[in-house]
């Protein structure tokens, strides 16, 4: 089988000014989306293949040089499905929320306990692929058997053969969109939405990859959010040196958020959490205050990623000819008059 690159012409256009109202339900001012990300046990390792123990997003700092396993290391994963992930799940069940869980499948395999629970918790199980490395370096054919493992293995987690709705697989390639797309179309599964892009806080289509002269289903975008995530805990520079430092960002940009909406521009917040970095206690602590704030507004929509795409895909249908990929930027326009 012969592999192509595929990588959309860069919608940079997107909604100008005046991007419409996404109409959430209920007339929700916004909808927050809560993404855990489940990946401990399919970082890179040496036990799994690779030359050195997983180094990104870490607290202590693991040097890759050495070629060999670290077990410090690989016990600072191990927190999370132990420690984390449990504090998490009672903490959203206790304010009865709950979103999306972007499982890495090969971890979740290891660890059958929590296959079933989340498997049967309510949550969105996405598909982040079957590892968590960096995808820009391995072979299209090895990205292709991984994506099709992780979907198999995401049906028998669910007992449902049209899952998973949607894919993040984060450390994407080039080819990862037409992969994951000519997979879901082999296998009978209905791609619901793709979360691999930064663009823009509203859904969004985007041409299909596997679009050909006669035919384009599209490719509809819910787009995922660095700035609000926890992983900024474990990165260098402007990051979170406290739990209260979190709390206060999540609540400024909901605030920020929320009167935008209220002037009739509903925005889609989303928050992703590592459980082995922000299941500790006092991160975990100001989560809580956080989750607490959220249940105490009026008018918020706390969706996972899969109901936010059923919503627009109901009510805004795709057009080819308006894929953002495809819109052509008028010159000399004044973008301040309506």
């Amino acid at each position: 089988m012969a592999y192509e690159e595929f990588v959309h012409e860069r919608p940079l256009f997107g909604y100008e000014l005046s991007p419409p109202n996404p109409q959430w339900p209920k007339d929700a001012k916004i909808a927050v989306t809560f993404v855990i990300e489940y990946t401990e046990g399919g970082e890179s390792s040496v036990e799994y293949g690779e030359e050195a123990s997983e180094a990104l997003f870490n607290e202590l700092n693991v040097d890759i040089s050495r070629k060999a396993r670290d077990d410090m290391g690989e016990s600072e994963w191990e927190y999370g499905p132990r420690a984390g992930l449990p504090r998490l799940l009672k903490m959203f069940n206790k304010y009865g929320m709950s979103g999306t869980v972007n499982v890495v499948t090969s971890a979740l395999e290891k660890a059958p306990y929590w296959a079933k629970v989340l498997g049967e918790s309510g949550w969105e199980l996405s598909c982040a692929s079957s590892r968590w490395i960096d995808y820009m370096h391995i072979a299209p054919e090895i990205e292709d058997k991984h994506i099709r493992e992780a979907i198999a293995s995401l049906q028998q987690i669910r007992g449902d053969k049209s899952a998973p709705m949607g894919f993040c697989v984060g450390r994407r390639s080039n080819y990862s969109q037409r992969l994951y797309a000519q997979a879901c179309k082999d296998l009978g599964v209905p791609l619901l939405y793709s979360s691999d892009s930064f663009a823009d806080e509203i859904p969004f289509w985007l041409t299909s990859p596997l679009a050909t002269p006669e035919s384009d289903e599209g490719l509809l975008i819910v787009p995922s959010t660095l700035d609000t995530g926890d992983f900024r805990f474990n990165v260098p520079g402007q990051g979170w040196g406290t739990g209260a430092d979190y709390l206060q960002y999540l609540k400024d940009t909901f605030t920020f958020m929320y009167e935008e909406g209220k002037d009739g521009m509903p925005r889609n917040m989303v928050i992703t959490l590592h459980p082995r970095i922000v299941g500790h206690g006092s991160r975990a602590f100001y989560i809580e205050q956080f989750v607490k704030f959220l249940s105490e507004q009026p008018e918020v929509w706390v969706a996972s990623r899969a109901q936010i795409a059923q919503h627009s895909r109901s009510n805004f249908p795709y057009e080819p000819a308006k894929a953002h990929d495809k819109v052509t930027i008028v010159k000399n326009v004044d973008p301040y008059k309506p």
